[in-house]
């Protein structure tokens, strides 16, 4: 049980960050955001997916 707790608290401030700093930016550019679309964009930040997106550094012009 005493895991748990940090996991959760953690999990709890990932939430608040959303809610005050990236939703209002996100609505200010695309509107008044849906449940679904607010559930996704914390579903995709648990899952941390920027890890997995390759950015090049350089392109290759032919």
């Amino acid at each position: 049980m005493t895991k748990i707790i940090p996991s959760l608290s953690k999990m709890w401030l990932k939430v608040t960050n959303l809610e005050k700093s990236l939703f209002p930016g996100l609505q200010a550019s695309l509107g008044v955001l849906s449940s679904k679309e607010e559930k996704l964009i914390k579903i995709l930040d648990f899952a941390e997916i920027e890890q997995f997106i390759y950015i090049p550094l350089y392109t290759t012009i032919i």
